[in-house]
C-alpha cells in the first residue's frame, strides 16, 4: 500500500460520505451525476499523474460499491 497525502485521503473520504448521503436522500438521478461530478472534478483538479490515478481509482471504487457501475461487484474494499 502506498502512503497517500492525508489531505487527499480526507477529501476522498468526504466525497464517499457525501455520495452515500446523496443516495440515501431524495436526490433525483438527474441531479445526482452533476452533484457528484462537481465534487469529483474539484478533487481531480488538484491531482496529476499517480495522484490522479489514485483519486480516480477511489472514485470509481466508490461508485462501484454503491451499485452505480452496472455489472461490477459491490463491496470490494477501496484503496485508502
Amino acid at each position: 500500500m502506498t502512503d497517500h497525502d492525508p489531505k487527499r485521503v480526507a477529501a476522498l473520504d468526504t466525497l464517499e460520505t457525501r455520495l452515500q448521503k446523496m443516495l440515501d436522500g431524495d436526490l433525483l438521478e438527474t441531479d445526482f451525476w452533476p452533484a457528484l461530478n462537481a465534487d469529483a472534478d474539484a478533487i481531480r483538479a488538484k491531482h496529476c499523474g499517480d495522484d490522479l490515478d489514485y483519486a480516480q481509482g477511489r472514485i470509481d471504487c466508490m461508485l462501484k460499491n454503491v451499485g452505480m457501475v452496472p455489472g461490477e461487484d459491490e463491496g470490494e474494499p477501496c484503496e485508502r
